[in-house]
């Protein structure tokens, strides 16, 4: 018979009732399921807790049918219950879900985080910090100790193409709009909102800069401002 139960001694006549009448059914699908028996009892049971996360890990469906009031287990708290609170026992509703669920295209279980899963995902995130570790560590040592550093070549080859692009190509075209004297300044504003947008940022730096003493290059000597009498 396709279908496993899970349940406390305390439940066991239901749960041979319940046996006897799916073995009688004839279930014959591919399929195996669990059926779960909750309650009191059973939700605090450390066997019937393995039983269901076993069959979860092995991709089981899992069944569970609610006795009493009592929550499901936190693995299988997301599955839709059948109700036998109360003496009920809708045998009709089991053989169904039993059925589809262990037809050949029942469709597969939801992942859950069994506390074998979770213990290997905590298993994996040691793994990988003590390789970040490692990483970070063996970077320190090469940086700090070994003096290993990016090619000097390479650095010197693109700081040299961005020298030239600077001095050949946005100085000439931003000197004649850098501000000389108290009045150009006080226009400064103008000459920004006047010069195409794709230069904007590149005069407002120059002009920062130059403010502040930065060494702007310049392929013709600057004006000086004439000091007003």
């Amino acid at each position: 018979m396709p279908v496993n139960l899970a349940f406390h001694d305390t439940d066991a006549v239901l749960a041979e009732k319940l046996a006897a009448d799916l073995s009688a059914a004839k279930i014959s699908g591919p399929g195996t399921v669990l059926v779960a028996l909750i309650s009191t009892a059973s939700a605090g049971n450390p066997d019937v807790l393995r039983q269901i996360d076993e069959a979860a890990d092995s991709g089981q469906h899992v069944i569970p049918l609610r006795l009493d009031d009592t929550p499901l287990p936190r693995v299988i708290n997301h599955l839709d219950a059948l109700d036998l609170r109360d003496g009920a026992y809708p045998f009709d509703a089991i053989k169904k879900r039993v059925t589809e669920l262990t037809a050949p295209n029942a469709p597969r279980p939801l992942t859950t985080h069994t506390a074998s899963l979770r213990q290997s995902n905590r298993r994996a995130a040691i793994v990988v910090a003590l390789i970040a570790v490692a990483v970070f560590a063996v970077g320190l040592y090469g940086v700090g100790v070994l003096g290993i550093h990016a090619p000097q070549d390479e650095f010197d080859a693109i700081e040299t193409q961005r020298v030239n692009q600077r001095n050949t190509l946005i100085a000439p075209t931003l000197e004649p709009l850098i501000p000389v004297g108290q009045f150009a300044v006080s226009q400064f504003e103008l000459t920004v909102s006047a010069v195409p947008t794709r230069l904007r940022e590149f005069l407002i730096g120059t002009v920062t800069a130059t403010a502040q003493g930065t060494y702007i290059p310049s392929p013709t000597p600057r004006a000086t401002a004439t000091p007003e009498g």
